[in-house]
């Protein structure tokens, strides 16, 4: 025996086979996956075995009532019913078409395979396998025993790419299955696999304990609910277990992708980077050719007659396929260029590639550039692949006649090679529309479908020049063209589907044409591929009607009635195309909606009544093709070529029962046969049509050409069918492209259904668990931190809870809770679910994450520590063992002698505060935005807050997103229209100016919109001016006055601003909360510098306001513990006090230290340390005016701390004021800034008088004095 084998390539980089990083991240992400899913399956399986262990024997119960009893013999139910699953293993069913050969029948074949695998330092395969298939592969044999010892590696070749592949190429295929064999990972095949017969047994077997439920549901209704019960339980188990699994399978999926790549280096090391690819390329084509023999198989079965060898089909099918395509190269292996081979490439990147990332193999093109990464060169063996076998022939018709068996029809006879090749080309290639000089024109296409009637052939236009329009037609172009076509057609269906699939965690990239797209690019791309689809349709079309019309105007011209002739074969095959078309799509449309309908393993009314009506029309689509049949007419030629009388011989008499629900099960059984009888029957009449049409137009052609005449036409009479459906492309019926909800929801479609599943199911299951534990009652809290009343649902339950207010409700811990929460009017504000993780705990349920809650510790008694909170935070559900909640502490508690002091702890909500003190105290950036978003989308238009959090929603993950919903809450709302516009960037807001004025144009007599459209206006002086105008003419509007109270201050027009500003305070109880402040500044202005009396008192006593007073008197609620005591200290002019306090908070100290230093009585020792400060230390749009202040008087630069005032006020007028100021010329001064915003100039004037000092205007040091409290000026 002479051995075939041939070493693969020398000096092989070190390393190239070596598993890749990426490839051990997979493995281990198996792992883990699978060891998860296995301590899930096991944990269920002794929970619920330990329930009922604990139930029967008491578990520390001194009673076991019928309930306790009920659910032990439940829980043990479930407990053997996942527990049966461990015990069960399928054993490998033996494969009919397997042909196990052994080392001495094959010789030849094994010194090659075990040499093979020598070189590849893999194991030699245990067994080998032959199959029938296009495919090779490893495979092992599974049992129990195997799960502790590893299983020996069979080898699985298949004689389809045997018959295709030359010698280097099968090499190159098997030496990619031995790197398998090497391959330490495929040991967590075989655990996947035992891991999925338990999971498939326990979803999809039906079995003893099924037929046990479905009997005891059926019994008398005292005893069925335990079965319905039951019935849920298990199909909560199961459910869990496959939305478990999946996620196992998700994970060796992307394992087995890496696996392949380094499968491919094993080949490539022992083969070359080409011969892999190469047989990658030649396994297309060798699937198409073996799907034909075997329809060709099975076209002979139908008569009784057996083919003997497939394979011959196969290499025939390619042989026909390259004359066909006029492709001399078509199946044979790609040419290898003599230069740069490193670049080429086979598999180019398809215009639109379906995501790859979580695919079992990679796509070709990846694996390609995987091959060639480090190229690797070497010659292919290109010697036959069949020189490996002892008898071929034997082998080929052997496997044939095992695969002939299977079908299961009695055999009468054998048909020759020559007579099952002559099958073949009479069905698929003896047809002269498939001749290359037609360029593909009629190959797998109906031109005719393209027009709407068969007048519209005629409707071309061209030049006189008959001979010039003959050698115009089928161009090669046209091939390319159709080729393009089809490419973009398979694009838009291809993206259609990733348009309308649910989201998984398999499909994550999308790529078109190369590049990555997103979802959203989805309908744009398509719009463009259908003007792409419907250029290249009308380019193609109008060919299909020039070739037609150049050769009916011909024959007309000839005058030998073959333009009748011609007429009648175009009618034909445009009734033909249009009924096989109609014909597949109605079919197509049914088993869409029945697929649709099946999907989820059950069928619901609606889906029963959508089945019998897509089947109905169906039914008649077929009917009416039937009856259409029986009208058809042909003349003997046509008659004579279709072998029979009548066209209707090629039917049957039509019997099949319309679909009802009676028979709807046998009819889906049946009508697809229908179907295909007239199909069949049309497409052979297509068939037959177009040859002759083309025959003809061969002879008219030659005929003109030759200036010749023809034979007169025979034109027997005919009967056509005149009036029939069309389906012209784009009138396609919609296919349904989306399961409804609980469709998905039952087969966990898309990671949130999956998602919905799993919490469904686990909801069920630990329900149950807890249920079994027994049950805990305790009290619970529900806060509505919202600036709205609510009610709460939960079970059966409801409570109504006022604005910033909470309830006390009694729950059961060993239940899962839904609240759901709603506003006044019935809006849903969220659901939320329980979670009572510990029972311990008193639980409180925070709504929408609005009110701050704040645990603390309180001590009673002596040498007390000093206190420091738990935690401060919005977390919707907090469990807490606080001993006061929502109430203070005990001022006094009495402590024992030997106690030194006790400990206590309290929780407080806070949400009626001020948005800033409330977002102070929250360090966590998600719960400050969380909090900011619950109270701007719900708190009500009348509550004091809410203006100040909507000022504070530029802080929320999604600003615009918030402001929409609370619009959407409060339909043209002011406050919120004037936060959307506020908030809107460059693209948003010119279409919000527009809006804006349009409806305050239509609106006139409107002060809102007037309001809101002044707001728009870019002019500052006019805007001022004409909110001046508003409120003169509404006075009591609360916007307007608010407005055009700033805008009086700015003009220094005091009496008339402050009146103004109380008149939005007295109106609307959220401006009165966001103004009190300045309200305050004002006031006390005037009350110093006006002649007309003024209030004594605030006019709104906000809680910041409340501060400021406390701060300005010394009387601080905290003290000496509050950093800012040191301003009451500077403004009390003890600077040196204030400057020793503001050493205890080292983050204020900055702050306090550039005030202290511009101060009177500052020390040298101050200013020092202040100039000493960081350029950005201590500096905030309050401080740095201090900061400015003191360069200058130090004359040292100053710029960088007029930039830290960027969007506060322009740096020129800054520059400006203060070279004024150094002049002295304080009227110039004044005039600088006489249209700065009301809140900046008091800081102008401070500036002043650092610089001026005594100089300063006294007018200043009293704006100074009294429109800024004491934490934003200096002591001067």
């Amino acid at each position: 025996m002479s051995s075939l084998y041939t070493r693969g390539p020398a000096n092989i980089p070190a390393g190239l086979t070596k598993p890749t990083k990426s490839f051990k991240k997979h493995v281990w992400l198996s792992v883990i996956g699978l060891l998860l899913f296995i301590i899930l399956y096991l944990l269920l399986t002794f929970w619920f075995g330990k329930l009922a262990y604990d139930t029967f024997t008491g578990a520390g119960r001194n009673d076991i009532s019928f309930w306790r009893l009920a659910a032990g013999v439940g829980f043990g139910f479930l407990s053997l019913f996942m527990l049966k699953s461990l015990f069960f293993l399928n054993k490998k069913e033996e494969n009919p078409l397997d042909k196990y050969v052994t080392e001495a029948e094959e010789p030849v074949l094994f010194d090659y395979l075990y040499k093979l695998a020598d070189e590849a330092g893999a194991p030699r395969p245990h067994k080998v396998f032959l199959t029938d298939r296009v495919n090779a592969s490893v495979s092992y044999d599974i049992s129990l025993i195997n799960l502790l010892f590893p299983s020996k590696k069979n080898l699985e070749i298949g004689l389809a790419i045997v018959n295709v592949l030359n010698l280097g190429e099968l090499k190159a295929v098997i030496a990619h299955e031995f790197g398998h064999f090497a391959q330490r990972s495929m040991l967590l095949g075989r655990y996947v696999y035992v891991a999925h017969q338990i999971a498939a047994r326990i979803i999809a077997k039906r079995d003893i304990f099924d037929q046990f439920l479905n009997g005891l549901s059926g019994f008398d209704l005292r005893i069925a609910w335990i079965g319905w019960i039951l019935s849920i339980l298990v199909w909560a188990i199961r459910s869990l277990v496959e939305t478990c699994f999946s996620i196992v399978l998700i994970a060796h999926r992307a394992l087995s992708r890496e696996m392949e790549f380094q499968a491919d280096l094993v080949a490539v090391s022992l083969t070359g980077s080409d011969a892999l690819i190469h047989a990658l390329y030649k396994l297309r084509i060798a699937d198409d050719a073996y799907a034909n023999a075997i329809q060709v198989a099975n076209v002979e079965l139908s008569k009784k007659r057996a083919v003997t060898d497939l394979y011959t089909l196969q290499t025939n099918y390619i042989e026909k396929m390259r004359h066909i395509l006029d492709d001399p190269t078509y199946g044979h292996s790609p040419e290898i260029p003599s230069f740069d081979k490193a670049s080429n490439r086979i598999f180019k990147s398809g215009k639109f590639n379906p995501p790859q990332m979580w695919a079992t193999h990679p796509a070709d093109n990846d694996r390609e550039n995987n091959a060639k990464k480090t190229y690797i060169s070497a010659a292919i063996d290109d010697r036959s692949s069949w020189d490996l076998f002892s008898n071929p022939k034997q082998l080929r018709e052997e496997m044939t006649e095992r695969l002939l068996k299977l079908a299961s029809v009695e055999i009468k006879e054998k048909c020759t090679e020559a007579e099952s090749i002559a099958t073949q080309n009479e069905l698929d290639f003896d047809w002269s529309f498939l001749a290359p000089k037609y360029h593909s024109t009629f190959y797998r296409r109906y031109p005719f479908t393209n027009f709407k009637s068969v007048d519209e052939l005629y409707t071309a236009t061209f030049s006189t020049d008959m001979e010039k329009m003959f050698d115009a037609l089928y161009p090669k172009e046209i091939a390319s063209k159709l080729e393009q076509l089809q490419e973009i057609i398979e694009e838009k269906n291809i993206l259609i589907v990733a348009q309308n699939e649910v989201i998984t965690a398999e499909k994550r990239i999308l790529y078109h044409r190369g590049e990555q797209i997103k979802r959203n690019d989805i309908p744009e791309i398509l719009t463009q591929l259908r003007t792409e689809e419907q250029l290249l349709r009308e380019e193609v079309k109008e060919h299909d009607k020039l070739c037609r019309n150049v050769h009916y105007k011909a024959a007309q011209k000839l005058g030998t009635g073959w333009d009748v002739q011609l007429k009648n074969l175009h009618k034909i095959l445009h009734y033909t195309e249009h009924t096989v078309t109609n014909l597949e799509d109605c079919g197509g449309k049914y088993h869409n909606i029945v697929a649709m309908a099946l999907a989820d393993g059950r069928v619901s009314s609606k889906e029963l009544s959508d089945i019998i009506n897509v089947s109905t029309e169906y039914y008649h689509v077929i009917r009416k093709a039937f009856n259409q049949a029986e009208t058809i007419r042909l003349d003997s030629n046509i008659l004579s070529k279709l072998k029979v009388v009548s066209f209707f011989d090629l039917l049957e008499k039509f019997e099949f029962p319309p679909p009802m629900d009676a028979n709807i099960n046998e009819w889906t059984q049946h009508v697809d046969s229908w179907a295909n009888v007239v199909s069949n029957a049309m497409q052979k009449l297509r068939n037959v049509a177009l040859e002759e049409l083309l025959t003809i137009e061969d002879n008219v052609k030659n005929a003109y050409l030759n200036k010749q005449n023809l034979v007169p036409a025979l034109n027997e009479k005919v009967t056509l069918v005149e009036e029939y459906e069309v389906l012209t492309p784009g009138m396609e019926r919609p296919r349904r492209l989306k399961l409804d909800f609980w469709s998905r929801f039952f087969i966990g479609d898309g990671i949130f259904h999956s998602i919905s599943k799993f919490a469904v199911s686990g909801a069920i299951l630990f329900a149950a668990l807890y249920f079994g534990g027994g049950s805990y009652t305790s009290e619970m809290y529900i806060y509505n931190g919202l600036g709205i009343p609510v009610t709460v649902t939960y079970a059966e339950d409801e409570v109504d809870i006022a604005a910033n207010s909470y309830q006390q409700i009694d729950v059961d811990y060993n239940k899962d809770y839904l609240f759901k929460v709603f506003s006044e009017d019935q809006k849903s504000i969220e659901n939320f679910k329980s979670n009572f993780w510990d029972s311990s705990y008193t639980y409180i349920y925070n709504i929408a994450s609005a009110g701050l809650l704040i645990e603390s510790p309180v001590y009673y008694g002596e040498s007390t520590p000093t206190p420091k909170r738990i935690f401060a935070k919005t977390d919707k559900w907090v469990g807490t063992s606080a001993d006061y909640i929502f109430e203070d502490a005990p001022s006094m508690l009495s402590t024992k002698s030997s106690q030194r002091y006790i400990t206590k702890y309290v929780l407080l909500g806070y949400s009626d505060l001020s948005p800033y003190d409330i977002i102070s105290n929250i360090s966590d950036e998600k719960q400050q935005s969380d909090i900011i978003s619950s109270h701007a989308i719900w708190d009500s238009k009348d509550s004091k807050h809410t203006l100040n959090w909507l000022a504070f929603s530029y802080l929320a993950d999604n600003q615009p997103e918030v402001l929409n919903k609370r619009l959407k809450n409060n339909p043209m709302d002011v406050m919120t229209l004037r936060a959307l516009y506020d908030s809107a960037d460059s693209i948003q807001k010119p279409k919000l100016v527009e809006d804006f004025r349009e409806i305050s144009n239509k609106n006139p007599r409107d002060p809102n919109y007037y309001y809101l459209a002044t707001r728009t206006i870019e002019d500052e002086t006019l805007k001022n001016q004409t909110f001046i105008d508003g409120h003169n003419k509404w006075k009591m509007h609360p916007w307007l006055a608010f407005a055009a109270g700033y805008s009086y201050l700015e003009k220094d027009e005091w009496e008339k601003g402050y009146n103004a500003l109380i008149i939005a305070s007295k109106k609307n109880k959220s401006i009165a909360e966001y103004i009190a402040i300045d309200v305050e500044r004002v006031r006390r202005f005037l009350s110093e510098t006006s002649k007309t009396k003024v209030s004594s008192t605030p006019i709104t006593m906000s809680e910041s306001l409340k501060y400021y007073r406390n701060l300005e008197n010394g009387t601080l609620e905290n003290g000496m513990s509050d950093p800012y005591y040191a301003y009451y200290l500077l403004s009390q002019g003890e600077t040196l006090k204030a400057y020793n306090f503001s050493k205890r908070d080292k983050q204020a100290q900055p702050f306090i230290l550039r005030m202290l230093a511009v101060s009177k009585y500052a020390t040298n020792q101050m200013i020092k340390e202040a100039l000493a400060l960081p350029e950005t230390e201590g500096i905030s749009h309050i401080t740095a005016w201090s900061a400015i202040g003191l360069a200058i008087n130090k004359q040292l630069p100053y710029d960088v701390y007029i930039q830290s005032l960027a969007g506060i006020v322009d740096a020129e007028t800054v520059q400006q004021f203060i070279f004024q100021v150094k002049a002295n010329n304080f009227k110039q001064a004044e005039k600088v800034i006489e249209n700065t915003d009301f809140n900046v100039k008091p800081h102008f004037y401070t500036l002043g008088n650092i610089i001026s000092g005594k100089n300063a205007p006294k007018l200043w040091r009293q704006k100074m004095e009294t429109l800024l409290y004491v934490d934003e000026r200096p002591y001067l």
